[in-house]
């Protein structure tokens, strides 16, 4: 039975496995307190279980998961099991006692791998990266906490060095490694920072100079430029105030002839509509002579028309009593009728019953009857028609006769009015070609001198073409120089600062040997004489051969040249006394004694070979001897291939140099390879040389061109003053051709009009001849007309009374034949009833005598009708002569108005004649008016250029928008100065910031700003020197921290490895050795043990089995000295016999008491002790299967093997 025993709550309580390795389906195991067995048949798939605790933590080595790759972890198939698509692993934490990194109480930590190789890590369900799962996981070491098959005896098979991270895991440095990692990185930023700003500083620092030159010259210009604004402002306020008061007085000049020209215009407007006002009475008095004229002509013809229609009335009324006396004679009969059929009718109705044989013949005679009185009617019916088309036909006569009498009278006096109106356009006409001589020649003398004005405009326009090409012209070469002076600027300014670099880096040293750094400072300080500089100083040499000489002189070009070997003896021993370094020395004095003066080998006439290294060196006379020293036996070469042909040639001692840097001696060795560096010493030796004539020769180009460029201003301004006078000239030249066509066009109106109204009077005239020959034309053919009528109106009137006795006599006749048709009837009637019906016949006869009346009837309703008409037509005739008689009265009263009305008209006419006299004179004074205001209009157009060009000077020159502003400048008047005096003190002033140059506005904000990056990158540079001495200080801090609890943690390990091994070997001793390295620094740790009954020895000199338990002894001592949360040991007893596997077991209970211990065993010894037991198979399908127990619910007997247990819990038999 197992012991019952206080156990600690564990810290790994669950593990999910699904699809990793041989747990193809989801596996969990649950960990409770106290030890857990795996126990299982080999090849089960217990071994899985510790590499899915190991993966899961973060293990990317896949040799140590026993695999090759990603997917040799995830489950394969089997027998019936297709392959998983995916890995999974997730272990869960119990973190009541926050001994993880995290706020949770329970930490899940899963890793996921996909065929495709993808590995994805959850913390919590949440996705994280590898690297939060190792820092969450950094307190485990894995090396002891999950112990995999052989990894404890290879702990004992490391190297000494390789075994130290043991002891740092158990020392829980990794977080500590961490940090110093995140520091060292971190200082390597700050200190590339550092280099950053300190380049950054060497580059802003010339610039910084440059620019504080130019500060300080804008300052100066803006100081001139301000006197010279101020003076401007003093000048143009004057100059603007003389130029106003001019413009004013030729203004109030303008307004004062403007006044007398408004004056003027009034005169000739009022005398214009003085006449237009007579020219309306005129015609008004014309138009009542016409009005008076047509009124007593229209009296004329409705006095005619009045007496004419009183002749028809009287006509109208005796046909009337005619048609009456008919009427009553018709009526007449008719009554007899009605009394001759009430006989008949009174008969028929006594004979009717004896008469229906004579029906038929009584009907034959009603037929013939009925057919004679039908035509009878037809031809009264046609009668009548002939007789009202023939009144018609005389009515229509009538009315032409009055139609042509009205156009008659009509014509005549527009004949009248005609003589009258041709008499006065002759008149008219002649007064209108004098007035139009006189205006066109006026128009003619103003025509000339416009085209002189034209002349000169044009003369004006083609010099103001020539100066705009010319100012175009000026204004490109001006842009054009402006960019080569800029481009120069920029240039110099950079040789400048390439000048300021290289003489500072010439100063500083940089890139000197220590020793030869100091030599030069000494002599520079005068502690050292004798000096001349280094061979890379005092040589020159074209840039063609620049990599060759410094690949020939080599570390020679830092030696220093001294005038003698006293003078090397003296900075030696400065050297080593301020302990500065070394430096090589060439004195004049030895050297040139020992000068190889050899003639130079032929080779240097061959193809590719440019001569001799020393004469392609120039140097002073002095220092030639040092040159030849060292550069007499180099030939410089084109290239390898040319060096190589001459090789055989040279002499000992000589060597070939390429231009590009290759070196070949005469040995046969050759050195080269990547290309030389451009632009080395020697470079920047001759770039300091030749920068200082460069800067000059560029510094001439620039003045040449500000001296172009100030010509090419002074040749602009010319062309623009030139400009403005010429726009001045035309401005007056136009003002006065405008002024000239206002008053042309007037005159030209007015020629126009004179024209158009002796135009309209001639076709008037014309038209009136016409129309008078038209008219006596028309008036012929009126009276023919009205003859012809006259004749064909008698005819008529014989034709209509012939007709109207025709039809009278066919009515006479026609009561015959009405009377016989009414018998017939009455006889067809009698005979008709009789055959019938009596009642039949009664009712026709009733019919007949309602006819008759109606008839009668009729005949009453027409002679009340007659007796109406005939009374009207009396009351017109009444009417009639009245009207004739007022008409009379009227046609005399007409003629008495007419005389006074034709006296008046003359009288106008004389009047306008007059008028007309009197306006062609105030027009005359209104041309003189606007020749006058002309005049003062060029002057003052002249004053306002002047005004406009001063405003434009101030726009140009003060960069005002409003010009009149100076006027308003508080600034006191200093007195009246000369113009000239005050225009040549402008020019000098000008002449001087030309001279000064322009340095720019925002220079001196440059300069600010750069000096305050200056400060910025300063105080940045200082603040990043101070992060890194501080990230150095905790570097050693932490590297300090680490050396200590190693010592410590390594002397705990080793007193309970001692002690372990004591215990697990039951007697015996073992210590650990911490071995140093060659500097005295740590380095790894060696074991050394010495067995119960053995010599104390080396690793090496032990059995398997006591190399197992000295690692088990390793392991429960780094465990005692530094608990895990948990270990997982696998098959760790698999070496160790039972007496061994007693001991191992004493010691893992002793360490269950503070670490969970996870155990897969195949020991029985070690299965006793378990808490809880987990049995692993595997079937035919390959798939890991796990059954979990409790051993106090299993018998355990000496028979049973522990591989069976699984079997045993699940009922099956074993042997």
């Amino acid at each position: 039975m197992v012991e019952q025993r206080e156990q600690p709550a564990p810290k790994l309580t669950r593990l999910d496995v699904y699809g990793f390795k041989s747990f193809a389906t989801r596996t969990t195991f649950r960990f409770e307190p106290g030890i857990t067995a795996i126990v299982g048949p080999n090849g089960s798939g217990k071994s899985n279980i510790s590499d899915a605790v190991r993966w899961v933590l973060g293990e990317t080595s896949y040799s140590a998961l026993r695999s090759k790759k990603t997917e040799d972890v995830i489950f394969a198939g089997g027998k019936g099991k297709s392959p998983s698509g995916m890995a999974e692993v997730t272990v869960t934490f119990n973190n009541e006692e926050k001994w993880l990194p995290s706020e949770f109480t329970e930490v899940t930590v899963t890793r996921r791998a996909h065929r495709s190789g993808e590995n994805q890590y959850f913390i919590n369900g949440r996705k994280v990266r590898l690297k939060d799962v190792a820092f969450l996981t950094a307190s485990l070491g894995q090396s002891y906490t999950v112990v995999g098959q052989g990894l404890v005896d290879q702990a004992l098979s490391q190297r000494a060095e390789e075994r130290r991270g043991l002891f740092e895991h158990a020392a829980d440095l990794a977080g500590l490694r961490l940090k110093v990692a995140e520091s060292e990185r971190n200082l390597t930023e700050t200190e590339s920072n550092v280099n950053r700003l300190t380049d950054l500083l060497t580059e802003l620092e010339p610039r910084l100079r440059r620019l504080e030159r130019q500060a300080k010259q804008a300052h100066a210009w803006r100081e001139l430029n301000a006197e010279l604004r101020d003076l401007q402002r003093r000048h143009y306020r004057r100059l603007l105030r003389i130029a106003r008061d001019q413009l004013a007085t030729a203004e109030r000049h303008v307004i004062v002839e403007e006044q007398a020209l408004e004056e003027t215009r009034r005169d000739v407007d009022r005398l214009a509509a003085e006449r237009a006002g007579r020219q309306d009475r005129l015609a008004e008095a014309r138009r009542k002579l016409e009005e008076v004229a047509s009124r007593a002509q229209a009296d004329d013809e409705r006095l005619r028309q009045a007496r004419h229609q009183r002749e028809l009335i009287a006509e109208r009324i005796a046909a009337l009593d005619r048609r009456r006396a008919d009427m009553i004679d018709t009526h007449r009969g008719l009554d007899e009728q009605r009394a001759e059929v009430e006989t008949e009718r009174a008969t028929l109705i006594e004979a009717i019953a004896g008469f229906q044989a004579e029906l038929d013949a009584a009907r034959v005679e009603l037929a013939t009857a009925q057919q004679a009185s039908e035509g009878a009617q037809a031809h009264e019916r046609e009668l009548r028609r002939a007789i009202g088309d023939v009144s018609g036909e005389i009515a229509d006569s009538e009315r032409q006769i009055r139609e042509i009498e009205q156009q008659q009278a009509m014509l005549r006096h527009r004949l009248e009015t005609a003589d009258e109106a041709r008499d006065r356009g002759d008149r008219e006409a002649e007064d209108r070609s004098r007035r139009l001589t006189d205006l066109k020649r006026e128009l003619d003398a103003f025509v000339a001198e416009d085209a002189k004005i034209g002349a000169q405009l044009g003369d004006l326009d083609r010099r103001a073409a020539d100066l705009d090409r010319e100012h175009e012209t000026a204004k490109t070469t001006a842009s054009e120089l402006a960019q080569a002076l800029a481009s120069l600027e920029s240039r110099i300014g950079k040789a400048e600062n390439r000048l300021d670099v290289l003489q500072r880096v010439h100063e500083s040293g940089t890139g000197l040997h220590a020793g030869v750094r100091e030599v030069l400072r000494w002599s520079r300080d005068g502690q050292l004489s004798g000096v001349r500089g280094t061979v890379a100083e005092l040589i020159a040499v074209d840039a063609t051969y620049d990599t060759a000489i410094e690949v020939a002189l080599g570390g020679h070009l830092q030696d220093v040249v001294v005038d003698a070997w006293r003078d090397a003896e003296a900075a030696i021993e400065l050297l080593r006394r301020a302990r500065a370094g070394r430096a090589t020395f060439q004195p004049i004095d030895t050297v040139g004694r020992r000068v190889d003066n050899r003639p130079p080998p032929d080779v240097v006439h061959h193809a590719g070979v440019h001569g001799i290294a020393a004469g392609l060196v120039r140097a002073d006379a002095a220092v030639t001897p040092v040159v030849r020293s060292l550069l007499n036996r180099t030939v410089v070469v084109e290239d390898l291939p040319t060096a190589r042909r001459i090789l055989p040639e040279l002499p000992r001692g000589f060597s070939a140099v390429t231009l590009g840097g290759e070196i070949a001696r005469s040995g046969g060795s050759v050195t080269g390879g990547a290309a030389v560096r451009e632009s080395g010493v020697l470079g920047r030796e001759r770039e300091l040389r030749e920068l200082p004539s460069e800067i000059s020769r560029l510094a001439g180009q620039r003045d040449e061109v500000i001296a172009k460029r100030d010509e090419g201003r002074r040749h602009l301004s010319a062309i623009e003053e030139e400009r403005s006078t010429l726009v001045t000239e035309r401005s007056s030249l136009i003002a006065m051709r405008r002024e000239r066509e206002t008053q042309r066009s007037r005159l030209e109106m007015w020629h126009r009009d004179l024209e158009t109204a002796h135009r309209q009077a001639d076709r008037q005239r014309e038209a009136a001849v016409r129309d008078r020959a038209a008219q006596e034309a028309t008036l012929a053919d009126l009276a023919a007309k009205r003859e012809a009528l006259e004749t064909s109106l008698a005819a008529l009137r014989a034709t209509h009374e012939e007709r109207s006795e025709a039809l009278a006599a066919f009515q006479r006749d026609r009561d015959g034949q009405a009377t016989a048709l009414g018998d017939a009837r009455q006889a067809v009637a009698t005979l008709d009833e009789r055959v019938r019906a009596e009642k039949r016949r009664l009712d026709a006869l009733d019919r007949q005598r309602q006819a008759i009346d109606e008839e009668l009837a009729t005949r009453r309703q027409r002679l009340t009708d007659l007796d109406t008409e005939q009374q009207g037509l009396a009351d017109q005739a009444e009417t009639l002569a009245s009207r004739i008689a007022e008409l009379k009265t009227t046609v005399a009263a007409i003629a008495g108005e007419r005389e006074p009305i034709e006296e008046a008209a003359a009288v106008l006419q004389e009047d306008l004649r007059a008028g007309e006299t009197a306006l062609d004179a105030a027009r005359a004074s209104l041309l003189e008016r606007e020749r006058a205001i002309g005049q003062r209009g060029l002057v003052a157009e002249r004053a306002r250029a002047d005004l406009g060009s001063i405003r434009q000077r101030i726009v140009d020159d003060l960069e005002l928008e409003d010009p009149d502003a100076l006027l308003r400048d508080p600034e006191p008047e200093t007195g009246e100065e000369d113009h000239a005096e005050v225009e040549q003190r402008i020019a000098r002033l000008r002449e001087r910031l030309r001279r000064m140059g322009y340095v720019g506005e925002d220079v001196v904000e440059e300069f600010e700003r750069e000096s305050e990056h200056y400060t910025f990158v300063r105080t940045q540079l200082d603040d990043v020197e101070e992060a890194a001495a501080s990230m150095r200080q905790m570097l050693a801090d932490l590297h300090q921290t680490m050396e200590e609890r190693f010592a410590e943690t390594f002397a705990r390990v080793a007193e309970a490895f001692t002690e372990a091994f004591t215990a697990l070997f039951g007697g015996g001793t073992a210590r650990l050795v911490l071995a140093t390295d060659d500097d005295g620094a740590p380095g790894g740790i060696d074991i050394v043990a010495q067995p119960p009954g053995k010599r104390l020895s080396g690793l090496g000199l032990l059995s398997g089995g006591e190399r197992s338990l000295t690692a088990v002894a390793l392991l429960f001592a780094i465990l005692r000295v530094n608990p895990s949360p948990f270990v997982l040991l696998d098959e760790v007893d698999a070496a160790l016999d039972e007496a061994n596997v007693v001991r191992f077991r004493n010691e893992l209970r002793q360490l269950a008491k503070e670490t969970q211990a996870i155990v897969i065993t195949h020991n029985r010894g070690t299965v006793e002790i378990a808490d809880t037991l987990y049995g692993v198979t595997m079937g035919g399908d390959g798939v890991s299967q796990v059954l979990s127990l409790k051993l106090t619910d299993l018998p355990l007997d000496e028979e049973l093997d522990v591989r069976d247990l699984p079997a045993v819990a699940a009922g099956v038999p074993v042997r």
